[in-house]
């Protein structure tokens, strides 16, 4: 008797495993959509326009501003609070978890702690990182993300490597935003 092999329901994107996820070094929930954007090669601005910016309304009940892309260009300069503990992270995880069937995205941002801390002051707006846990993290064939711990505000240094988070690249002198229209973990946007 032959078995037929258990399948996953299709999702509408794919079906994106989450990184380091029971861990210090657990992804941030921007750094996954940063990749499922990659995944699909598509631009941010495109995957956030066309794809989330439309059912977000939805969610709030308001469907006014579909398929305008003015209205959600202002995304990618506040997506840091995608990490945080608002409403608006309440209303994106599930959105996300939807359209992947990815369970427990929560665990990529600080809902976890919604009754225990204050948003004021928890997020960087700016983009933090540890420049020895890319370098290893592309030598080593893996997968370069940016965990949630690179986001907080209180967090100067990488637990890992012992050293300084970096917040302006070494190349350009410019610090970039959590999320931008060409968002690449690792790179200077």
């Amino acid at each position: 008797i032959l078995n037929l092999p258990t399948l996953r329901p299709r999702t509408y994107l794919y079906h994106l495993e989450p990184l380091g996820v029971g861990t210090p070094l657990v992804e941030s929930l921007t750094s996954y959509i940063g990749r499922l954007a990659a995944a699909h090669a598509v631009s941010l601005g495109i995957l956030s326009t066309k794809e989330f910016g439309p059912r977000v309304s939805k969610v709030r009940g308001t469907d006014q501003h579909h398929g305008n892309t003015a209205a959600y260009s202002t995304f990618l300069y506040d997506a840091h609070i995608l990490n945080g503990i608002g409403r608006c992270t309440e209303r994106w995880v599930p959105m996300i978890e939807a359209l992947t069937g990815q369970p427990n995205l929560h665990l990529l941002t600080a809902l976890t702690w919604n009754q225990v801390i204050s948003a004021q002051g928890l997020l960087r707006t700016r983009r933090a990182w540890c420049p020895a846990c890319y370098a290893e993290w592309t030598t080593s064939q893996g997968i370069v993300y940016e965990p949630l711990l690179w986001s907080l505000a209180a967090v100067s240094v990488c637990p890992r490597h012992r050293v300084c988070l970096v917040e302006v690249c070494p190349y350009c002198r410019q610090e970039s935003g959590a999320l931008s229209g060409r968002w690449r973990a690792g790179y200077c946007s």
